[in-house]
């Protein structure tokens, strides 16, 4: 059997729990790092700049999470595939996807930070920006818009360092970049007064920083051009990745939605109320997407070798440990949910605290189930089956809540906000439940 210098297939047949630990929880403790930034920031930003600035960030959140959107299809679709060759032992298909990624994600990440900043006051007007946030907004895109190319990259050679099975030092890279990047934007912040400006502006850099660490890490720079760039492979990577890609694009599209019905029915408070909960919701998502697309390469690993029965025990155990963790994460805050409110605006944002205080306590519910929808989503990806997880992607971010908001703020004015969020992914775990039992333990179609 051929050996790459790269990659030890050992690497991929511990025991199941050990295998979760080595792949799941580094990438969980790089996702909670994200979320600590994200939730310290803004804290920093409600208690120092105001409600109104929480609200600007929220504005361009969207846009955002449509960058990342390229940047996950690409990186999660070219993970897959490198995992699904380390499996069949094809590891010149290895080097083609490397490369092939890499060069894109480069070329795109350059040609997104000229069009962002040369477009970025009109891009914020059609987020929806009112003129309170407007300047908000200008700020924190301001800073960020060139360095998207650093943080799409500092994304794929993660995932690439993943998939060769060096997920604790990439988790190392991550963490400290992180860190970094907190300390330099509550500078920003706090002490140098650059505002939101000066916070974008930090990460950016810590995150080109991250992208040298990540390159030292690599088996040998070199691997990321020891292919050939492929059009076909790109396709392909695009296709399979393509599930997490509109998972990120729904949650653009929830955001969007959301901020827009926000500001009818309670104006800049409720977009101040709902960026809160969101960063709540987003701490337990991350938990979520941590556990789940750290299995990718296990999953997608066995899927390609062709172990089955061993792949439905690793569904099984990583299932149990989503819905623990959805009980904890649901109890917590709803015992919890008044110091963190609290935490992040100043004594005079009392509407804004009761707003956000009314939806938490709604919100909570929905992180009983989010766990089993991203395993769900993570695991048609590792098998390659992207239609199956777009199509759960889809329901969850743009389809049900849709519907919900077409419906329910009508009804309910605010509360029917945060009740269109838990019903969408009630509804959302149901479809993928019965996704799940149909492909993988019923259907004679989950066979490589």
């Amino acid at each position: 059997m051929p050996q790459s210098p790269h990659f030890d297939p050992a690497k991929m047949h511990g025991s199941i729990p050990m295998l979760f630990v080595k792949f799941a929880i580094p990438n969980v403790l790089v996702m909670l790092f994200f979320g600590l930034k994200n939730l310290i920031l803004s804290m920093a930003v409600g208690n120092t700049l105001g409600a109104a600035a929480l609200g600007g960030v929220s504005i361009i959140l969207p846009l955002f999470n449509l960058v990342t959107v390229v940047a996950v299809v690409i990186a999660i679709g070219c993970q897959t595939l490198v995992s699904q060759a380390l499996g069949s032992d094809d590891y010149k298909q290895v080097h083609k996807v490397i490369t092939t990624g890499f060069m894109s994600l480069f070329v795109i990440g350059v040609l997104i930070s000229l069009v962002v900043w040369l477009g970025r006051k009109p891009i914020i007007g059609a987020l929806g920006a009112d003129s309170v946030l407007f300047p908000y907004s200008l700020g924190y895109l301001s800073g960020l818009a060139p360095f998207i190319v650093s943080l799409m990259l500092a994304f794929y050679l993660d995932a690439m360092l993943r998939s060769l099975g060096k997920p604790v030092q990439s988790t190392l890279v991550m963490a400290g970049t992180v860190i970094l990047d907190i300390m330099m934007s509550l500078a920003a912040v706090l002490w140098l007064d650059l505002g939101l400006f000066g916070a974008s502006l930090a990460s950016g850099l810590a995150f080109s920083l991250a992208v040298v660490g990540l390159l030292v890490l690599m088996p040998t720079p070199s691997l990321l051009l020891r292919g050939k760039f492929s059009p076909k492979t790109l396709g392909k990577a695009c296709y399979v990745g393509s599930s997490e890609g509109v998972l990120e694009f729904s949650g653009a599209m929830t955001v969007l939605m959301i901020n827009h019905v926000m500001i009818s029915h309670a104006g800049a408070y409720g977009v101040s109320a709902y960026t809160v909960v969101g960063q709540v919701g987003m701490m337990v998502l991350l938990i979520f997407f941590g556990v789940c697309n750290g299995m990718i390469p296990v999953m997608a690993y066995h899927y390609g070798a062709n172990q089955l029965a061993r792949l439905k025990q690793i569904i099984y155990f990583t299932a149990k440990i989503v819905i623990g963790l959805g009980v904890l994460m649901f109890g917590a805050v709803q015992i919890f949910k008044e110091p963190i409110i609290a935490s992040f605006f100043g004594q005079g944002d009392k509407q804004a605290i009761q707003l956000a205080h009314d939806g938490l306590a709604i919100f909570a519910w929905a992180f009983l189930v989010q766990g089993g929808i991203i395993l769900a989503v993570s695991l048609f990806t590792a098998m390659s089956k992207a239609v199956i997880s777009a199509a759960i992607a889809l329901l969850r971010g743009v389809v049900f809540m849709a519907l919900g908001v077409l419906i329910l703020p009508s009804l309910f004015g605010v509360q029917g906000v945060w009740l269109t969020l838990v019903g969408s992914e009630m509804l959302s775990l149901a479809v993928s439940v019965g996704l799940v039992y149909y492909f993988l333990f019923k259907s004679a179609k989950n066979t490589p």
